[in-house]
């Protein structure tokens, strides 16, 4: 899987860029299910300016169904090829 020059653009232009196919359906479906059950178990009110800030599913942060998302797809190079070798930030 490679990057198009237009692509490149979009992500100088807008930010981000979508890459149809980068990421498995399956892949996208557990971490779908898995924010839906942490979403499921309901939120603490009294979290709700930290998790503003932070994450609405700070147990989900390094769980493998979200970083796998980067780690175990072509993400990880699709992004490297757009910004630079060794300049995109390990998902741990």
């Amino acid at each position: 899987m490679k990057v198009t020059h237009a692509q490149k653009l979009e992500l100088y232009e807008k930010g981000y860029v979508q890459i149809p196919g980068a990421v498995p359906r399956v892949m996208v479906d557990a971490a779908v299910k898995a924010i839906n059950h942490s979403f499921g178990n309901g939120i603490d009110p009294a979290q709700m300016i930290t998790f503003q800030a932070q994450s609405f599913c700070p147990e989900l942060r390094q769980a493998s169904e979200i970083t796998d998302l980067y780690n175990k797809t072509p993400v990880k190079q699709l992004a490297e090829s757009m910004i630079g070798a060794g300049k995109v930030n390990p998902v741990e």
